[in-house]
């Protein structure tokens, strides 16, 4: 069908995951830290090197103008225009990817999308079959980190630039690390017997942020349902940073030790000059379109392959030319109810909560 006679359908956006923390230290916080000092950073020097450098991208990626031309971001990119980068947090033992997101940086269109892709996404690799085991499982001939980028940029033919990584367990010192995050709990939160948080106003420390970022076992919707709870943990953290101001620069430092990443901090601080530029109601964020299916006795996240299509063609190829189809096989396709779900960054902070328990 062409675009013509094709009418596109509003995708609503969805707010981030657990990956919250990733979002707001790594991506806003650091890039906004970076930005002040960058003066005296070595520009070539990178965050971590722990996970190594990317494989060379071979892929052909047919742009809609040819002649696209430079954008001034001071920054080696595929598609010139954009930067994307994934963003990882991984579980207590470093073997799961339990968080991921893609950041698109539109440079020319001042704009930022981000893609929530859920740990249960089925992409057939191993005995789960799910995204998130694809950094144990994937491919032997390839670095860990290169078989989670591989996927990811199979998957949903998109170039990946850039990655940035953290662990789950780095949570709570982080936000020990900025002084707690005030939030008002809508519900009773029973991470463990020991482990509860009560609903109401309160300022949560590291460890109940990691209780609340990861709780999911009581919500109708399992995975899903915390997706959605994490719009309330994005709101009152972003909030908590504005609070801070300059005061966060002194934190660099400790802050840094979390992170690792293939950006260099002279990367890092021309990718801050643009993203502090850019309107919260420019920065949305998407989720994975699907359902929730079984796969060898294990609960996924079947993707919806046309709904998919069509969101990457909508929001993440600004420069590049459709595409048709995505390499996805589908083990369920019986619901749209998880295609159209909204909210962007300023939606979020003007109070706009979700019912996380809805049946």
């Amino acid at each position: 069908m062409t675009k013509a006679k094709k009418k596109k359908k509003k995708f609503k956006k969805m707010t981030a995951a657990e990956i919250v923390i990733l979002v707001v230290i790594t991506v806003l916080l650091i890039a906004f830290i970076y930005m002040l000092i960058k003066p005296a950073l070595r520009r070539t020097q990178p965050l971590g090197n722990l996970e190594g450098v990317l494989e060379k991208d071979y892929s052909s990626y047919e742009l809609k103008d040819e002649n696209n031309a430079d954008d001034g971001l001071d920054i080696d990119q595929l598609i010139e225009g954009q930067l994307t980068v994934l963003c990882l947090g991984f579980d207590e033992e470093g073997l799961n990817t339990d968080v991921m997101m893609l950041f698109l940086f539109d440079i020319k269109k001042h704009s930022i999308n981000v893609l929530q892709i859920p740990r249960d996404s089925f992409v057939n690799i191993g005995q789960t079959g799910k995204i998130n085991g694809v950094y144990s499982v994937g491919d032997p001939d390839l670095t860990p980190i290169n078989r989670v980028v591989s996927v990811v940029r199979e998957t949903f033919a998109i170039p990946i630039d850039r990655y940035i990584t953290i662990n789950c367990n780095d949570i709570p010192p982080v936000v020990d690390l900025i002084g707690g995050i005030p939030i008002d709990i809508p519900e009773r939160i029973v991470y463990e017997a020991d482990k509860i948080i009560e609903p109401g106003q309160q300022v949560l420390n590291g460890q109940q942020s990691e209780w609340f970022v990861r709780f999911r076992h009581d919500y109708a919707e399992g995975d899903i349902g915390r997706v959605k709870a994490q719009r309330i943990f994005l709101a009152a953290a972003m909030n908590k940073m504005k609070d801070m101001g300059a005061s966060l620069i002194t934190m660099l430092p400790q802050l840094s030790e979390y992170i690792n990443s293939d950006l260099t901090s002279g990367e890092l601080s021309s990718l801050a000059d643009f993203a502090t530029n850019v309107a919260m109601d420019d920065v949305s964020v998407y989720m994975v379109p699907g359902e929730g299916a079984t796969y060898n006795g294990y609960s996924v996240w079947s993707i919806h392959k046309d709904a998919a299509a069509e969101l990457m063609n909508t929001y993440f190829r600004p420069y590049q030319k459709d595409v048709n189809s995505l390499p996805i096989y589908e083990l369920s396709n019986t619901s749209t109810w998880y295609d159209n779900e909204n909210a962007n960054l300023n939606d979020i902070f003007e109070g706009d909560i979700p019912d996380i328990l809805r049946n």
